[in-house]
């Protein structure tokens, strides 16, 4: 990929969440209708594009790099989990949570997929889509919990709703549709 591809992927990117932004300001998205837009994307459109990107091939390179990438991310969301248990300890539990969400969730879950798209085609989506699989637990585990804890739901209940959250869903679905390659139509 060139420069002017990559400065076109994040001029597209920008102009994308400029018009968000711009939607807002003059009142075309209401906080109902944000409100509506989050639900949209957090309870449909987030969960099925985990589940798509995850459908990879069984090449048996692809697979053992796939391995690499899948521990690396393991071991980076575990370290972090251990440097949210001591770096954060004398903040306010609010400004905690949000910096412990911060350690352990990178941006590329989210701004990540379509930058290795335009740059690296179907192999980097294959290849950042195993590396999110850990990513995206940690996210709607660990992550979701921070926020969560503050309803007054028990442990017990706590973790039903974290772990039965529909972008977790996905990510067990697609696990289980990578690791058996199960055929799945277009």
């Amino acid at each position: 990929m060139d420069l002017a591809e990559l400065f076109t992927l994040q001029g597209t990117l920008f102009l994308l969440m400029l018009l968000g932004a711009l939607l807002k300001r003059v009142g075309m998205i209401s906080q109902e209708g944000r409100r509506c837009l989050s639900n949209l994307v957090i309870y449909v459109i987030l969960p099925c594009a985990i589940f798509k990107s995850c459908l990879v091939h069984s090449d048996p390179d692809f697979m053992k790099t796939g391995i690499r990438l899948f521990v690396l991310a393991s071991l980076i969301e575990i370290g972090s989990l251990v440097l949210n248990q001591i770096l954060y300890v004398r903040y306010s539990p609010e400004r905690r949570k949000v910096l412990k969400y911060g350690t352990l969730i990178p941006n590329s879950g989210f701004l990540g997929t379509p930058i290795a798209e335009g740059v690296y085609h179907d192999l980097g989506v294959l290849y950042t889509s195993v590396f999110l699989i850990p990513v995206r637990i940690f996210m709607w585990s660990f992550g979701t919990s921070y926020f969560m804890a503050d309803e007054g739901l028990s442990r017990r209940k706590l973790a039903v709703k974290v772990l039965t959250h529909p972008c977790l869903v996905a990510v067990y679905l697609s696990l289980f549709v990578m690791l058996l390659q199960l055929p799945v139509p277009e």
